[in-house]
């Protein structure tokens, strides 16, 4: 190897050594709380040389609780790939991170079905043969809890009633079980 190219190979080296070593310094100060990542994006800041070059995965999961799989998360709800450098980053990219992904609506929980009331109407409806009563052991199973007292969701519900030739439509609002109960 001439010997131009190998002092070039080694001022890329050195040069690759002191942005690794920088680098590190830097997840050190995020992870500590010195440097937040909101200091980093703020659109208009100038990104340290330093971290230019990293993915914003990379600059992300520094942070304190913040793992692969939350940074993964957090970046697919926003759409933005992980892979993508910081100084490549659009100003609609960087407020985007900033702001975080919209707050998911909150599902509430789901409506349940008295158990005990639910089985003593279906029998009352002579809808609950023997031969249904034991045809697998998932319907043996769901009655015999719904007989000690176990609520009984939606889908539970709708399964059993399709087999027997119902849909929940048909239920009577006495069997749903009130906010507290459920």
């Amino acid at each position: 190897m001439p010997v131009a190219e190998s002092s070039q190979c080694m001022a890329a080296l050195a040069k690759a050594n002191r942005i690794r070593l920088a680098r590190a310094a830097l997840k050190r100060r995020v992870r500590s709380g010195q440097v937040t990542v909101e200091s980093l994006l703020t659109v208009g800041s100038p990104i340290p040389p330093e971290a230019e070059s990293m993915t914003i995965a990379e600059l992300l999961g520094c942070q304190v609780r913040w793992g692969e799989t939350k940074v993964r998360k957090y970046l697919a709800a926003l759409s933005i790939g992980g892979h993508v450098a910081l100084a490549n980053l659009t100003d609609r990219q960087r407020k985007l991170i900033l702001e975080g992904p919209a707050e998911p609506e909150r599902k509430r929980p789901p409506a349940r079905l008295d158990g005990p009331r639910l089985l003593a109407w279906l029998e009352e409806r002579r809808l609950l043969s023997e031969d249904v009563r034991v045809s697998s052991k998932t319907f043996k199973g769901r009655f015999q809890r719904w007989r000690r007292g176990a609520s009984v969701t939606l889908d539970t519900a709708d399964h059993t009633l399709l087999t027997l030739g119902l849909h929940l439509s048909e239920l009577p609002p006495h069997l749903y079980l009130s906010g507290e109960q459920a």
